[in-house]
């Protein structure tokens, strides 16, 4: 019977059309048709010769740049920012997710994970190779994007150190000879091929006047462009069924070969490419900018492909098509809101799987401040500055910004996460909330850590326990019917009560389950200091909620008076680097008594952390309240924020 109610809510989610296609694929996969369209071969059996050879010389002449802005960052003096990265790759130390240093020799396993050293086999078809056999597969991808080849392209553009060059030549080779068309399973993703090409062509052309940059290796190149090809158009329709970055990515990497490769294969892939990008982009980015990956981190990758994909269209020698550049434009306006513009610091929800497509020289990961920059030069022809709004509401995207200016500043900012209605996939965060405070998080998204974790933190990240909402009767937002697919979809209701002042937004949840419903209304503190919180959850009958608070890690004192209606929390976060701390006081007014737990790190669970980056848990503060067991519940929670000067004792 579960059976048979799981394939019911696919159907009505869904649709038929879907679920018959995924039928299909997992019958194709189990008879071999996949083995057939990409079959493994020798480096030898592809063939290396560009139909057009002004295809790769327009590459060359554009450097990488469209409307004049490198797309990766470089040019000039920023250029220089890589040299200390290239000498680490040069040494053998590699920047993995854009946070992790790993000393990964000369040459990395390219089959092994650097983390937990779990290794999937080499010559076996990537069809064969389980998505998760061998642990957390991105990890054993992570070093085959290929994200090394940017830092030491543009060291070399900025030294003229042949040192630099010469280290991507080796490294190229040797990735290109363990890892043969179709084998192992760094060719089991089309994304991850069409980043890997994105990277590869960057370096082809920045070293194009380097000695290092023989006949012979822009031979392998070139093969590894065809192979490249030929294997993200071999899979194509799977991409594109999945309804979020992959389609996009894949579609932007068939363009790339198709204008590398030219010829009749080549045009036949451009003109596939395109189409099917243009179809992907009006479903996908919504009218207000919002991506159906409803992720923050997923949002920047979709911005790299748009941009990336401009630039093949200036390459190609076309004007960027309309519907690109208005895509484009939505999908800028959106992220460029998030992002803090002092600090980079983006308002992260949703997914975080670590990426960061094109990096760029002086920019740590957690910087969003380039990609906002660029995406508003190209696709709004304007700078970009977060500066000047204080509300917005994302319907589509299911997102509330406000922020409030303390001063001269604006000293406190807040997402809210309410999704009217899901179209592609849903995620258990509904009605969740995250601050910063003078651009440093202060309210925590949990992240991911981990798309196949073990452990403490298996599954512990992205359920809604982990967020800043409430859960009732220990139920999550919704419950798991695949390995990411979460069923039945929530629906809720936002709408601004005092336009830019007061909103609320209702998760429906668990209506269908216990009958039950959360409504949240926020609005932000006289004076700008804070906000104020009001959570009213009612029912039919008695239900158990929880509501949890996940706070930057710091010291935290905790009060409650005796009847377990009122308590105050202060965290006083200590300073970072240059940056002075903070203090967050935390009032709460309970319509009940209420049970308080405060949890640090866990030693058992995921609470208490928080995943700023891939395969990094941080500690945190959980502070959890459950109310007594009734039909209507209200808390009102007021948050404000102080400064806390750097001599100042915590």
């Amino acid at each position: 019977m579960r059976l048979l109610w799981k394939y019911f809510l696919l159907v009505r989610t869904f649709g038929v059309r879907w679920v018959l296609f995924r039928l299909r694929y997992a019958l194709a996969l189990r008879c071999g048709v996949l083995r057939w369209r990409t079959p493994c071969k020798p480096w030898g059996a592809v063939r290396e010769r560009f139909y057009e050879a002004d295809g790769e010389a327009r590459w060359v002449a554009s450097r990488c740049a469209v409307s004049g802005v490198d797309v990766a960052g470089g040019g000039g003096a920023v250029d220089a920012e890589d040299v200390p990265v290239a000498q680490d790759i040069c040494a053998g130390r590699f920047l993995l997710y854009g946070f992790h240093a790993c000393n990964l020799g000369r040459f990395p396993d390219w089959h092994a994970s650097p983390f937990d050293g779990a290794v999937a086999p080499a010559g076996r078809h990537w069809s064969k190779i389980p998505d998760f056999g061998f642990g957390d597969i991105k990890n054993i991808w992570e070093s085959s994007r290929w994200g090394w080849a940017f830092a030491l392209a543009r060291a070399w553009r900025a030294t003229g150190r042949e040192e630099f060059a010469e280290r991507f030549w080796e490294l190229a080779e040797d990735w290109i000879e363990k890892n043969p068309p179709n084998s192992g399973a760094n060719w089991k993703c089309g994304q991850e091929t069409t980043f890997r090409l994105f990277a590869a062509t960057y370096a082809r052309v920045l070293l194009g006047r380097a000695r290092a940059t023989t006949p012979e290796r822009l031979a392998q190149w070139r093969r590894l462009v065809v192979a490249s090809g030929e294997r993200i158009a071999a899979n194509l329709d799977y991409a594109l069924s999945q309804a979020n970055n992959h389609g996009i990515s894949e579609c932007v990497g068939l363009l790339t070969a198709g204008v590398l490769d030219g010829g009749k294969i080549g045009r036949g892939w451009f003109v596939r490419g395109a189409a099917a990008l243009e179809r992907q982009v009006a479903e996908l980015v919504y009218a207000d900018g919002g991506f159906s990956q409803h992720s923050a981190v997923y949002h920047r990758v979709l911005l790299h492909d748009l941009l990336w994909a401009a630039l093949v269209w200036q390459v190609h020698g076309e004007a960027v098509p309309v519907w690109l550049m208005e895509t484009g434009a939505r999908a800028a306006r959106f992220l460029g809101a998030l992002v803090d513009a002092e600090t980079g610091q983006a308002h992260l929800y949703g997914a975080n799987d670590g990426a960061n497509v094109l990096p760029a020289p002086g920019y740590r990961w957690a910087d969003f401040r380039f990609v906002a920059r660029v995406a508003a030069r190209v696709f709004l022809g304007q700078d970009w500055d977060s500066r000047n709004f204080a509300a917005l509401h994302f319907p589509d995207a299911g997102v509330l910004l406000m922020r409030g200016a303390c001063g001269s500043c604006a000293s406190v900012s807040l997402l809210l996460r309410c999704v009217e209605r899901f179209r592609h996939r849903a995620t258990r965060d509904m009605l969740h909330l995250s601050a910063m405070w003078r651009g440093r998080p202060a309210m925590l998204n949990a992240g991911s850590f981990s798309y196949n974790a073990s452990g403490r933190f298996a599954g512990g990240f992205a359920n809604a326990f982990a967020q800043n909402t409430a859960t009732a009767e220990g139920a999550d937002q919704m419950e798991r019917v695949g390995r990411f697919l979460f069923l039945p979809w929530p629906h809720g209701l936002a709408h601004w009560v005092e336009a830019g002042q007061v909103f609320e937004a209702v998760n429906f949840a668990y209506q269908a389950r216990f009958g039950a419903t959360h409504t949240r209304r926020i609005s932000l503190r006289e004076g700008g200091d804070g906000f104020v919180v009001e959570d009213v959850f009612e029912a039919a009958v008695a239900r158990q909620w929880r509501l949890q608070w996940l706070l930057a890690d710091g010291k935290l004192r905790l009060e409650q008076e005796k009847d377990g209606t009122h308590g105050l929390a202060q965290l006083r976060v200590s300073a970072d680097g240059d940056a002075a701390g903070f203090c967050c006081r935390i009032r709460w007014e309970s319509s009940v008594t209420a049970a308080v737990s405060p949890v640090r790190a866990a030693v058992d669970s995921a609470r208490g952390w928080y995943a700023p980056h891939y395969q990094d848990a941080q500690s945190a503060w959980s502070l959890a309240l459950k109310p007594l067991p009734t039909a209507h519940v209200r808390v009102r929670t007021e948050f404000s924020f102080s400064e806390i000067a750097l001599n100042d004792k915590l």
